[in-house]
């Protein structure tokens, strides 16, 4: 690896308490696998591919995760509207879809359900229009 070549690297607080239902924050040796097309997608900055990595290695075998966006801010050290915007611009890219659920008995949004995308294909199901 050159000099010139950046680093990514995940910051994560492990004692964060996550309120989907995680007891703790990643583990910091904690292994998340990438599509090698967001290392080269001009659209992605680092900043967004944080977040991305973070929900990653969060993620089931399937991909999926139910995920605060206060928890990721709160792991990360960045702002909920920052959050908020770099989860939209990987939605709006392909590289996650977002399902949002609803408090039984109420038009209250929940936690968000974030399905990680690998390999470029959104499934009808979870298509959302951005």
């Amino acid at each position: 690896m050159s000099e010139d070549s950046p680093v990514y690297r995940v910051r994560a607080r492990p004692d964060k308490k996550n309120p989907a239902g995680h007891s703790e924050g990643p583990a910091v040796n904690q292994v998340a696998v990438l599509p090698s097309r967001i290392f080269f997608d001009p659209r992605i900055g680092p900043a967004p591919l944080r977040v991305f990595g973070l929900l990653a290695s969060v993620a089931d075998h399937d991909g999926y995760r139910y995920v605060h966006v206060r928890w990721l801010a709160e792991c990360l050290g960045l702002s909920l509207r920052s959050i908020q915007r770099h989860l939209s611009l990987l939605r709006a890219t392909g590289y996650i879809v977002t399902d949002p659920t609803f408090e039984e008995g109420t038009n209250r949004q929940g936690v968000n359900r974030y399905r990680i995308v690998l390999d470029g294909v959104i499934p009808e199901e979870g298509r959302q229009d951005a």
